[in-house]
């Protein structure tokens, strides 16, 4: 029988008391995606086609902007640890200065780009106009989803991960109706298709966004620091901090999301049928990979209150423990994908040709549930430690110099299609996770070392 010391239990329960909410808020986040896929397909294999294309376009910019809010996680656990939680608001109020402003850009680019970006690829005319559309009906959400991520980022700091995951389960519920109703055309309202689904998640983010402020303002736990009733000016250095730290993240998401989005768009002239394969594989495992995700997530606020307080060498144990425990999800993924990738491809269409590819496809995916699960709780932990400026260069090593070129270089060349694609994927992931355990392995030994000087 395995039996584990108590500093072990103690730290297991930390992480498990910080993970399981985020767990269930980032299943519910993509378990949002997958509706959409779903429910799109149900209007036809051209509507989830452009929903496929559309996403490789907003997805990738939404994701790596929210680095940016990212950077508020461990400057508040750090905060926490310290137990000067009184500087949180004044962090909290810089980074919705931030958030703002690439909001609004991000509106600006997504309405004016999508068509460009479209017609360089030489999508189908009649795929375009629906991606186009839908693309411009999810732009209006995303300043209230980037604002909303500030918002949990704060809350993930001071350790109160329940309300996101409330928030996050009520906004999945919400948006399925509300993709019934606006894709099929109920109440009187027009059948807009995969269009719909663009309009169902604005909503659905406002919402969100709403959601958060009201739970600042009224929550006994943040009650002391009297978040709202305060105001204050922007503090250039907390900027440039919140900033040095949040630009490396955003650029890491979006070297490792673009190299799944563009894998979508150069499948796009491979036919409907290997880009819905495509899609529906990278809707399951973007559900699965919320298991590490979620741990990821505990593992940068527990980390980063234990070095805003000073103790180290509990930090660098939490970090190697965080792994151990990644392996072990990794085991759990890995064995769900082998097994049940036939029967999950059937839940989404009964055409034989387009669950072979999904089956298959979705095979190749589990052979990178290790190494996907070690590199994210590896960067989470350095997260926890604000290191994110070397692990933004591994990114850029490990996905775009090696594992979206062998790729490309599989699928187009050695004549393997999709599942050229894949086996780059996992090449990449791999190369990412030995790097960024090693850096761990050095930061967090230099760390003790420098305390005992």
């Amino acid at each position: 029988m395995l039996r584990l010391s108590e500093q072990t239990r103690h730290e297991l329960t930390k992480l498990f008391a910080l993970a399981w909410p985020l767990l269930l808020a980032q299943s519910a986040q993509t378990a949002m995606s997958m509706t959409d896929t779903f429910m799109a397909s149900g209007a036809g294999a051209d509507q989830l086609a452009a929903i496929a294309l559309g996403s490789g376009i907003w997805a990738p910019l939404v994701i790596a902007l929210s680095g940016l809010m990212m950077a508020l996680t461990p400057i508040v656990a750090h905060h926490v640890g310290a137990e000067t939680h009184h500087e949180t608001p004044s962090e909290l109020y810089n980074n919705l200065i931030i958030t703002l402003i690439i909001g609004l850009v991000s509106w600006l680019f997504l309405n004016d780009a999508s068509e460009p970006i479209l017609s360089w690829l030489e999508v189908e005319p009649a795929l375009k106009v629906i991606a186009i559309e839908y693309v411009e009906a999810i732009s209006w959400g995303v300043p209230a989803m980037l604002l909303y991520q500030s918002l949990r980022a704060f809350a993930e700091g001071h350790s109160q991960t329940k309300v996101v995951m409330k928030i996050g389960v009520a906004a999945v519920l919400i948006n399925i109706p509300l993709n019934y109703v606006l894709i099929f055309g109920k109440f009187g309202l027009p059948a807009m298709g995969g269009v719909g689904c663009g309009w169902a998640t604005t909503i659905v983010f406002w919402l969100m966004f709403i959601a958060g402020l009201t739970y600042l303002g009224i929550s006994r736990h943040f009650a002391p620091l009297k978040i709202w009733s305060q105001t204050k000016r922007p503090s250039r250095p907390k900027l440039s901090h919140q900033l040095s730290i949040g630009i490396p993240i955003a650029g890491a998401l979006l070297i490792e999301t673009t190299m799944f989005c563009l894998i979508a768009l150069f499948l796009a002239n491979y036919g409907e049928v290997t880009l819905s394969a495509h899609q529906i594989t990278l809707s399951i495992s973007s559900f699965i990979f919320m298991l590490p995700l979620s741990l990821c997530l505990a593992m940068t606020v527990r980390i980063g209150q234990l070095n805003g307080a000073k103790r180290f060498t509990e930090a660098r144990f939490v970090s190697f423990l965080g792994l151990k425990l990644s392996l072990v999800f990794a085991c759990t993924t890995f064995l769900v994908l082998v097994t049940l990738a036939q029967p999950i491809a059937e839940l989404y269409s009964t055409d034989p040709e387009l669950v072979s590819m999904a089956a298959y496809l979705l095979s190749l995916a589990a052979l990178y549930q290790f190494s996907d699960a070690l590199q994210l709780c590896a960067a989470g932990a350095l997260r926890g430690y604000k290191d994110t400026k070397i692990p933004l260069i591994y990114a850029f090593i490990s996905y775009w110099i090696l594992g979206l070129p062998s790729g490309y270089y599989a699928a187009e060349y050695l004549g393997m299609g999709a599942a050229g694609y894949w086996i780059g994927i996992l090449i990449g992931l791999s190369l990412a996770a030995v790097l960024l355990i090693s850096r761990l392995n050095k930061l967090s030994k230099d760390a003790m070392a420098q305390a005992h000087i």
